[in-house]
C-alpha cells in the first residue's frame, strides 16, 4: 500500500521485492503481474534519472516474472513488453541473454506484429554492436504504425547509411524524414531532436 501511495519509496520498493521472493504464489496471477509492474516501473524511473544500475534490476524482475510465466496474457508477450526487456538487456550488457530471450519468445509476441516486432528487435540488437549491414537487412521489411517505433528505425537507418557510406540512400532518407516529421503534429520535443539529428 506504501508503495502505491510513494512510488518512489525505495524501502517499499525492497520490501515488495523481498516479498515476491519469499512468498511467490500469495496472489493471483495477476495480481502478482500488477505488483511486479509497480516494482519495474519505480525501477524504470530511478534509471531514467541517470541511476543507471537500476535497469539491471529491473531486467532481474522482468526475468523472474517470465520465468514465472505470468507476464503472459492468454498465451502471448505484450510486444511493448517484449520491446522493453531487449532495451534492458541491451543496457545491463546482457548480450548473450538478450539473442536467446529475443528467440525464445518470438513465437509468443502476437501474430499480426510478430515479425516486425522480431526483425525490428533484431535490428536494435545489431545497430548495438555497430553492425550496420545487418541493422539494414533486418529493417528492410519492417513497417510499423506507431510513430516513436517508427521514428527510431529511421535513426538506425540514418545512421547505418552513414556508417556504411550510403550516401544516395542517406540523402533520400534525411528528405523523407523530414517530410515525415512535417506531418507528425503531436512529437513535442521529440521532433526538435529529429530535426536536429537531421541537420547535423
Amino acid at each position: 500500500l506504501s508503495a502505491l501511495k510513494d512510488p518512489d519509496d525505495e524501502t517499499a520498493f525492497r520490501q515488495i521485492t523481498s516479498l515476491l521472493d519469499e512468498y511467490p504464489d500469495l496472489f493471483p496471477p495477476a495480481e502478482t503481474r500488477d505488483i511486479f509492474m509497480s516494482a519495474i516501473n519505480f525501477c524504470i524511473r530511478r534509471q531514467n534519472r541517470g541511476e543507471r544500475a537500476y535497469a539491471r534490476e529491473a531486467l532481474s524482475l522482468y526475468r523472474k516474472a517470465l520465468t514465472r510465466g505470468i507476464l503472459l496474457e492468454n498465451g502471448v508477450l505484450p510486444k511493448y513488453t517484449y520491446n522493453n526487456i531487449h532495451m534492458l538487456a541491451q543496457m545491463s550488457a546482457e548480450r548473450d541473454w538478450a539473442r536467446l530471450f529475443l528467440n525464445e519468445y518470438r513465437d509468443k509476441l502476437p501474430s499480426a506484429d510478430r515479425e516486425n516486432i522480431f526483425r525490428y528487435n533484431q535490428a536494435v540488437y545489431h545497430y548495438r554492436a555497430g553492425e550496420h549491414q545487418k541493422v539494414l537487412e533486418f529493417l528492410r521489411a519492417v513497417e510499423f504504425s506507431e510513430v516513436f517505433i517508427n521514428l527510431d528505425v529511421r535513426r538506425m537507418l540514418l545512421i547505418s547509411y552513414y556508417e556504411l557510406e550510403e550516401w544516395s540512400a542517406l540523402l533520400s532518407l534525411l528528405d523523407s524524414f523530414k517530410a515525415y516529421l512535417r506531418r507528425q503534429k503531436g512529437l513535442g520535443y521529440h521532433r526538435d531532436s529529429y530535426l536536429n539529428l537531421i541537420k547535423f
